[in-house]
């Protein structure tokens, strides 16, 4: 009992993989990883899921200014966040007439 309960602890103690080494991700990267989180909904409402700048990604393929965290993605979706992010729709005066 001794043996499984220091295994146990060992493997409880110490952080996963993923949560020791964060990854940024880029916007085809989330929506292959994360597929109820679309590119098109990345480009209208990104600015909702914590993101930061990058200046040039290894893919030269991506053309994106932002990436987003996987961890914090994660964390997201475990809390529950994700489903009260409530995107705010910008509107002119016309169109509220």
């Amino acid at each position: 009992m001794k043996a499984v309960r220091a295994a146990m602890e060992d493997v409880y103690k110490t952080p996963k993989y993923y949560e020791a080494h964060d990854v940024i991700l880029s916007p085809a990267q989330v929506s292959e990883e994360f597929p109820f989180i679309t590119q098109h909904f990345l480009k209208r409402y990104g600015w909702c899921i914590p993101r930061e700048r990058v200046e040039k990604w290894d893919d030269e393929t991506c053309k994106s200014k932002f990436g987003y965290s996987r961890n914090l993605i994660i964390e997201l979706i475990n809390s529950g966040e994700l489903r009260r992010i409530k995107p705010y729709i910008f509107t002119t005066n016309e169109e509220q007439l």
